[in-house]
């Protein structure tokens, strides 16, 4: 989330965990890392933009009751660009 405004990420391929030896215990991908053309978020609004993603991971009560979405919606379950939605949203009502 923090840094989808100017990279784009494409997951390649996706490991089995019995590729590895050990197992891991987590999901393994081959991820490719692009920077955006055009960035989504104007790089003056950058640190608003962290502010805002990481006080919706550490604040998502509040975020909740301040932005009006439902509680049961988890912060990891927001898509990029209803991130997004919520940050545009954020600028224009500060």
């Amino acid at each position: 989330m923090l840094n989808q405004p100017w990279f784009e990420l494409q997951i390649l391929y996706r490991f089995k965990r019995v590729d590895f030896f050990p197992r891991p215990s987590v999901k393994i991908v081959l991820l490719k890392i692009s920077r955006r053309q055009k960035a989504l978020v104007k790089a003056k609004d950058k640190g608003d933009y962290y502010r805002l993603v990481l006080q919706g991971f550490n604040n998502w009560r509040r975020l909740s009751r301040e932005l009006k979405f439902p509680l049961h919606v988890r912060p990891g379950d927001l898509t990029f660009p209803q991130w997004l939605g919520i940050f545009k949203f954020h600028l224009t009502h500060k």
